[in-house]
């Protein structure tokens, strides 16, 4: 999921926070429709979760992304190309990636987990830049996991990078939406989401959050998303630059 199709995906919730906003305000008139208007939280929770939802495979897609353009500059540049300690990021990430007993719970059958380290030497062995499955979110795309996908990337500093980028497309939003509220911090905004979407998905707790407040979060996530591609194609660029290659188009 490219930044274009995660702005996409974030539009599709849109019409969902549009009728919560209108059944908030009448109440009446939803019930005379035939809705409940005590679905209106529910929906509220479902439209944080989806959102969330999205922002978590944006991660992992941007991230393999990033990756591959390495192999798409020109000339293209191969694993032994990059800085030892990005080889070894890589490589450690998508070995361990390969070998675990469990995904998401689950037992990996032996069978499953050889071909994937078959997959991996071979990867090697044609001196590929690849993430996969080693661009792993854990089912908590927080500020940390960000963080980590960021440095396995090679991002040596991610969250001063984002939130400079951040503030800037942050503050253009505000020009138009005036009534937003001032974020000083996406780091800290994120968890403070994730705390809610966290909250749905493990206790079943649905947020007392309103109308504007969702706004702002398919808003906010739309922000730090273009942050996020920002920081990487800038990065990606200025190590593929240096290594006297021409990069792709992002």
């Amino acid at each position: 999921m490219p930044l274009n199709d995660f702005l996409v995906a974030v539009s599709e919730v849109r019409p969902l926070i549009e009728l919560i906003g209108k059944g908030s305000l009448r109440r009446r008139s939803l019930t005379e429709a035939g809705f409940d208007a005590a679905l209106l939280q529910p929906a509220t929770a479902g439209s944080i979760v989806l959102i969330v939802g999205r922002f978590e495979q944006f991660m992992k897609d941007i991230g393999n992304k990033a990756l591959d353009q390495y192999g798409r500059a020109n000339p293209p540049l191969g694993r032994s190309s990059l800085s030892l300690p990005l080889q070894v990021k890589i490589l450690s990430a998508n070995i361990s990636a390969a070998a675990r007993r469990k995904e998401y719970g689950v037992t990996v059958a032996d069978v499953d987990r050889i071909r994937e380290i078959d997959r991996v030497a071979n990867n090697i062995a044609e001196d590929k830049v690849w993430g996969d499955n080693a661009i792993e979110t854990f089912s908590n795309p927080n500020s940390s996991t960000v963080q980590s996908i960021l440095n396995l990337l090679g991002v040596p500093t991610p969250w001063l990078l984002l939130e400079a980028e951040f503030a800037g497309h942050w503050a253009s939003v505000r020009t138009s939406e005036p009534q937003f509220k001032a974020i000083p911090h996406a780091q800290n905004e994120l968890d403070s989401i994730l705390t809610w979407r966290n909250g749905i998905a493990h206790t079943n707790t649905l947020p007392s959050v309103g109308h504007k407040e969702l706004i702002e979060t398919a808003a906010f996530f739309e922000c730090l998303a273009r942050a996020i591609d920002d920081v990487l194609q800038n990065h990606v660029n200025s190590v593929i630059s240096a290594a006297g290659s021409s990069f792709a188009p992002w």
